[in-house]
């Protein structure tokens, strides 16, 4: 018996042994000597901490101001006792319906979309007209290009919102199964079709989903129609049109074949709809989706292209003198997810390309900012109150407009910076690893554009300059180039910031750079040269 108590003893001390943590020197040291002895130094770097670099604190961000996530609470601290960051993004719990009084009836001349040509079309004539459609989880943003021109649409024909180039992604369904823009004034909350985009962010978007954004996509293209032949006649003077549209769908989207065959279909579902005479019918759509094809091709749709939104967006950037060959980055701020994308820009036989090099889609939107602003309270019904469409503001105004304490606020956005951090700094850590290792831009920094309608949040900002990043240049943060065949509408850099993408894409798609998905394009490995062995002096002279 005195055996085993002296056993147990000697157990009990290695385990205490075992769980007592190593001095912090050690802790810091060993896995620096483990990763160097490995090689892997280029990963390692974006772990140290470093001070940001004057460009990366200057740009579209503005100097970087202290949000107060770093000083309200300890990154730790908030990892052990508050939930991590939701990664299934789930629309928030509505308790009202709070855009109501942007509703308008859609003005008379609205009715004439149904048609694909004016009155007084004639065959001896034509002219091509791209439509450039951003189908956004907050917002939708549409464009047309055409005479060399691109003009950003306006929606002051059914919406009352402001911006006018700017709609929600919303529609009211009526007691006759008729869709209305908007929120209608009479419409009850079991009315009202919302987060039509939701289902579109994930891989295998189903019928059902699909047939209610379809009904959505199809009142814009009839309404884009009708925007032309009221603001635009004169300039058609009676041509026969020939209409192309291009979808933008997120920068990993052409990595998947499940997510491109759901913006087809979508896309050539909106169009039969938008001719349909009961389109506006949710019952319509389902049948729709239910069938095999969405319905017969139409002869005055001569092309449709699903592309992928980041290459929409640097088209301006491409046609401007500022352009540069060489490694690029692109982080844009949507409302359900944060985009980031590293690519080289550079030719082949003069056309225009891009590699893709690490593209990734994070569920880190405004929307999932708010979501994640209210995780973990008590009352959510209060906090529902939100409007999620509203400018995201910082962390005080959230707090007093939800109804809930500051300090929860802050810890939660402390999470999510961490992970908007995260996110960023594993794309070009791996992009250096593995993808552009010997890139100059790792040392004179990579050009980054900074873009979507969450870029001017000071959260994101906050968190793309505290993200570690390899080399030593860091990121030289700028704002896209107006594009310089924008006409119409007065913009300046922050708005067109939100209609890049839509302007982007309207424009013929082979005048579009040719894209090269991620899975095409090989890593960059370092080329192991073989040195020949010496000959023996004797094998020479002897």
């Amino acid at each position: 018996m005195a055996d085993l108590k002296s056993e147990l003893k000697k157990i009990r001390a290695q385990r205490i042994d075992t769980r007592s943590a190593p001095p912090r020197a050690a802790r810091e040291q060993r896995p620096t000597e483990s990763r160097r002895d490995r090689g892997e130094t280029a990963v390692l770097r974006t772990l140290q901490p470093a001070p940001a670099t004057d460009e990366s604190a200057k740009g579209v961000c503005g100097p970087r101001r202290d949000s107060g996530i770093g000083a309200a609470v300890s990154m730790q601290k908030v990892a052990r006792l508050a939930s991590p960051v939701p990664t299934v993004f789930k629309p928030l719990t509505k308790s009202g319906l709070l855009r109501q009084k942007l509703y308008r009836d859609p003005a008379d001349w609205v009715a004439c979309g149904v048609n694909t040509q004016m009155e007084s079309a004639s065959v001896l004539r034509h002219v091509d007209i791209v439509i450039g459609l951003d189908f956004g989880t907050s917002y939708t943003k549409a464009a047309v290009g055409f005479m060399d021109k691109i003009y950003p649409v306006t929606w002051e024909g059914v919406s009352l919102a402001v911006p006018s180039f700017l709609l929600a992604s919303e529609y009211t369904v009526g007691p006759l199964g008729d869709a209305m823009f908007g929120q209608h004034p009479a419409c009850r909350l079991d009315e009202f079709a919302t987060d039509l985009k939701l289902p579109f962010l994930q891989p295998g978007a189903s019928a059902p989903s699909i047939a209610r954004a379809a009904v959505f996509l199809g009142m814009v293209l009839g309404y884009i129609r009708a925007w032309v032949f009221r603001y635009h006649s004169k300039k058609l003077s009676g041509a026969t049109i020939r209409w192309q549209l291009n979808l933008g769908a997120p920068c990993n989207g052409m990595e998947s074949e499940r997510i491109v065959k759901a913006y087809e279909r979508l896309a050539d579902m909106a169009w039969v709809l938008s001719m349909h005479p009961d389109g506006r019918k949710f019952i319509t759509a389902e049948s729709h989706a239910s069938a095999s094809l969405p319905g017969p091709p139409c002869a005055d749709l001569i092309a449709r292209t699903i592309c992928p939104e980041f290459v929409a967006q640097m088209a301006g950037y491409m046609a401007s003198p500022q352009r540069v060959r060489g490694l690029h980055a692109l982080i844009d701020v949507g409302g359900g997810t944060v985009d980031i994308v590293t690519f080289n820009v550079h030719a082949i036989e003069d056309e225009d390309t891009f590699p893709f090099l690490v593209p990734e889609v994070r569920p880190l939107g405004t929307h999932a900012l708010s979501h994640n602003r209210l995780t973990d309270i008590e009352e959510p019904a209060t906090a529902a109150d939100y409007d999620e469409l509203d400018p995201v503001p910082e962390a005080e105004e959230f707090a007093a407009r939800a109804g809930i304490g500051i300090g929860h606020v802050r810890e939660r956005d402390a999470l999510f910076s961490q992970s908007v951090s995260k996110s960023v700094r594993s794309v070009f850590a791996t992009t250096k690893a593995r993808r552009y290792r010997l890139s100059d831009a790792w040392a004179g920094g990579v050009r980054t554009f900074f873009t979507g309608g969450g870029s001017s949040v000071g959260l994101y900002q906050d968190a793309i300059a505290r993200a570690h990043l390899p080399g030593t240049g860091g990121l030289l943060i700028r704002p896209l180039p107006l594009h310089p065949r924008l006409d119409g509408l007065p913009l300046d850099s922050g708005q067109y910031q939100r209609v890049s993408v839509a302007c982007g894409l309207a424009q013929d798609s082979f005048t579009l750079a040719r894209i090269i998905a991620a899975n095409e394009v090989e890593d960059d490995t370092p080329v192991m040269y073989q040195t020949a062995d010496r000959p023996d002096r004797d094998d020479i002279y002897g």
